[in-house]
């Protein structure tokens, strides 16, 4: 097995790397204490999107402002648009199936596809199909 490791990585990386992630297994449970949810009500969440990182102002559990992320040498200017999306009235905000599909599976009839409706299902109903 170690002859395996060493043909693709040092011994060195391979320490590094193994310590990393005894150390997020050690820290990741603090990451849900209540500091970091509340967050999500009050403060700045740092999160990203193909735009690039950003943080994303939160009052109220409302976003109400979108930073580039401090870091990021060439923020997008495009992250403003973020926001805009996250609260558009367009946004599909629940898991949704065609329901021809929902009801027959892959025997559903393809020809109807664009014209039949969509049905909202549970997160678990949708990891199901997906899967």
């Amino acid at each position: 097995m170690s002859k395996i490791i060493a043909n693709y990585t040092s011994r060195r990386s391979f320490l590094k790397g193994a310590s990393a992630l005894g150390a997020l297994g050690v820290l990741a449970p603090s990451i849900f204490s209540p500091r970091f949810a509340q967050a999500a009500v009050n403060g700045e969440v740092l999160s990203g999107c193909h735009w690039g990182a950003f943080r994303a102002v939160v009052k109220n559990g409302r976003w109400t402002e979108v930073k580039p992320w401090e870091q990021d040498p060439h923020p997008s200017h495009q992250l403003a648009g973020v926001m805009d999306s996250v609260y558009s009235p367009s946004r599909i905000k629940y898991p949704m199936v065609r329901r021809a599909y929902l009801e027959k599976g892959r025997g559903a009839d393809v020809e109807d596809r664009g014209s039949n409706d969509f049905v909202r299902v549970s997160w678990d109903k949708a990891l199901d199909l997906v899967a």
